[in-house]
C-alpha cells in the first residue's frame, strides 16, 4: 500500500468539493494508488476528478488534493501517470477561467492556492520528461509551458530535451514551448536571450526535414515575443508564411499522435491563430504557395478578411474562423436563417459587429488587396460560400468582385 505523507494531517472535513465536504478525498486517494487495473483506475479517477474539479469546479480541496497527486507522479508503478499530469493541466485551466470572469479577487482564493501548488513542484514534471512514456512526456511538456515559469533553466531543460526526443510530436511541442517560455521577462538580458533562441528557430525553419519540426519553429518565433495576443509589430521571416499555410493543408503534418493528446499540439486553430498575428500582405503570401486547397484557402481568407474589413480591435480573442466556424455550417446551402439573427444578437452583446462594406464606396489599400487576393485564389472558389455578403456586405461571385475592383480604378 502506497503511503501518502501528510495526508491525515489535513483537516478534510473542513474542507469541501461539489458534493459538500471534503472528507472523503484521502479515502479516494488511497484507492487512486492502490488500483491494480485500468477499469477500476478509470472508474476510480472518474469520480475523484468529478468531486474536486466538477464541470470545471475549484474548490478548496482542489488545492489540498494536488500536493498528493504529485506525490503518486513518485510511485513509479503507478498505472497511469499521463492521468495525474492531465488532471494538473486542467485544474490550471480551470483558474485561468475563473480568473476571466470573476471579479472581486477575494472570490479567487482557491484558485490562487492551487496554482501556487502546483507551481511549487516544477522540478516533478522536468523529470517527468525522461519518462518512458509519450503522453507522460507529452504532457509534462504542456504543463510546463501553462505554468509558465520564470526560471530560465526550465526553457534550457526542455530545449535540451527535445534534442534527444525520439517521438517527433512531442519533440516538436518542446520547441514550440521554448519559444512561449523564451518570451517571458522584460529585461535586457532576458530579450538578449529571446533574440539567441529565435536565431535557433530561423536556422531551423529553413533546415528541418520534418515538416512539424519546421512549423514547431515558426510557432516559436511568433510566440517568443511579447505581443503574444496581438499582431506581430515585425517583419517575419519570408519562409513563416509559406509554412503556415503548407500546414493547413490536410496531410501535410503527418504524424503519429500519442494517446490523449489529440488537438493538444499543432491543431488547425492554433496554426490560424498565427497567422492572424501576420499582416495582409503577408497572410497572402501563405495564400498563394504551390498545392493550396479550398479548404485551406478558405481558413487563410477568413483571417485576410477579417484583418480588412472586419477588425474591431487588435487583440480580439476570436480568430475569424472561430466566429465563422461556430455560427454556420460549412456549406452554404445549409445555412438558415434562423442562424443570421443568433449571430447578430450574439456579436452585438459582445460588442464585435463586424464592419460592412458600404456599397459605391471606394475600397482602402488593404481592402483591394485582400479582393485581389481571393479573386485571383483558384482553390478558393471551388467550395461554394456566402461568406462574403454573410459577413461583409461584399458580393459572392468572382465575377461580381472583379467588377468591384475594376471600380476602383
Amino acid at each position: 500500500m502506497f503511503e501518502f505523507k501528510g495526508l491525515d494531517d489535513v483537516n478534510w472535513h473542513s474542507l469541501h468539493h461539489a458534493y459538500g465536504s471534503a472528507e472523503d478525498v484521502p479515502g479516494l486517494l488511497r484507492e487512486l494508488a492502490d488500483a491494480t487495473d485500468k477499469n477500476s483506475l478509470d472508474e476510480i479517477s472518474e469520480k475523484f476528478f468529478n468531486n474536486i474539479q466538477h464541470q470545471g469546479g475549484i474548490y478548496s480541496a482542489t488545492a489540498a488534493t494536488v500536493p498528493f497527486l504529485i506525490q503518486l507522479l513518485g510511485k513509479k508503478d503507478f498505472l497511469d501517470r499521463s492521468w495525474i499530469l492531465g488532471s494538473l493541466i486542467g485544474m490550471l485551466e480551470s483558474c485561468d477561467g475563473h480568473v476571466n470572469y470573476k471579479t472581486q479577487i477575494s472570490m479567487l482564493k482557491d484558485e490562487f492556492a492551487t496554482v501556487a501548488n502546483i507551481e511549487r513542484e516544477i522540478l516533478k514534471y522536468l523529470a517527468c520528461l525522461r519518462d518512458s512514456d509519450n503522453t507522460t512526456r507529452g504532457y509534462a511538456v504542456y504543463l510546463l509551458m501553462c505554468i509558465n515559469p520564470k526560471q530560465p533553466h526550465i526553457r534550457l531543460k526542455l530545449w535540451q530535451a527535445s534534442k534527444i526526443e525520439t517521438n517527433l510530436l512531442i519533440r516538436a511541442a518542446m520547441i514550440n514551448s521554448v519559444g512561449k517560455l523564451a518570451s517571458r521577462g522584460y529585461t535586457h538580458s532576458a530579450q538578449r536571450v529571446g533574440n539567441q533562441y529565435r536565431i535557433r528557430f530561423q536556422i531551423m525553419m529553413r533546415s528541418a526535414e520534418e515538416p512539424i519540426i519546421r512549423l514547431a519553429a515558426v510557432l516559436a518565433w511568433i510566440d517568443s515575443y511579447h505581443w503574444l495576443s496581438g499582431d506581430l509589430h515585425i517583419t517575419p521571416p519570408d519562409v513563416i508564411p509559406r509554412i503556415l499555410g503548407e500546414s493547413l493543408i490536410d496531410g501535410a503534418i503527418d504524424v503519429p499522435v500519442p494517446r490523449g493528446m489529440v488537438g493538444l499540439f499543432f491543431s488547425e486553430s492554433q496554426i490560424v491563430e498565427r497567422l492572424q498575428r501576420l499582416k495582409i500582405n503577408e497572410m497572402i503570401a501563405a495564400l498563394q504557395i504551390e498545392n493550396m486547397t479550398g479548404k485551406a484557402a478558405h481558413l487563410i481568407i477568413r483571417e485576410i478578411l477579417d484583418k480588412a474589413f472586419g477588425r474591431i480591435r487588435a487583440n480580439y480573442s476570436k480568430t475569424a474562423s472561430d466566429w465563422y466556424t461556430q455560427w454556420r455550417r460549412y456549406e452554404a446551402a445549409l445555412f438558415e436563417a434562423e442562424d443570421d439573427q443568433h449571430f447578430y444578437a450574439f456579436q452585438e452583446r459582445t460588442g464585435a459587429l463586424r464592419h460592412y462594406y458600404v456599397a459605391n464606396r471606394s475600397l482602402n489599400r488593404f481592402e483591394t488587396l485582400a479582393i485581389e487576393a481571393i479573386v485571383n485564389c483558384d482553390p478558393f472558389w471551388q467550395i461554394p460560400t456566402n461568406l462574403f455578403s454573410f459577413f461583409y456586405g461584399l458580393p459572392d461571385s468572382r465575377d461580381e468582385l472583379r467588377a468591384l475592383l475594376a471600380k476602383q480604378d
